[in-house]
C-alpha cells in the first residue's frame, strides 16, 4: 500500500476546531487523489500565511466523493 503525505492550510476557526478533535473531516477541493491510508498534515493560516502552527500528521480513514445534492463532483469529503 502506498500513502501520499499530504499538506494542507487551514483557517485558524477551522484549525483551532480540528486541533480539538470537534472537526474530524474535511470538505475540499478534489485536486489531490486523496484516499485512505494518506497522512495529511494541517498548516494553520491567516489571509493565506502559515503561521508557523501545524498539526500532527493524521490518517484519512475514509473518503467520500460522490456527487450528492449541493456537492460538486470535483470535491470530497474526507475524516480523520
Amino acid at each position: 500500500m502506498s500513502r501520499q503525505h499530504i499538506d494542507l492550510n487551514i483557517e485558524t476557526e477551522y484549525y483551532q476546531l480540528q486541533e480539538q478533535w470537534i472537526k474530524t473531516f474535511e470538505f475540499r477541493k478534489d485536486d489531490r487523489n486523496i484516499q485512505p491510508y494518506d497522512m495529511i498534515t494541517l498548516y494553520e493560516v491567516v489571509k493565506w500565511t502559515r503561521t508557523g502552527r501545524h498539526l500532527e500528521p493524521r490518517e484519512v480513514r475514509y473518503v467520500f466523493r460522490e456527487p450528492i445534492f449541493w456537492m460538486p463532483e470535483w470535491y470530497c469529503i474526507f475524516n480523520f
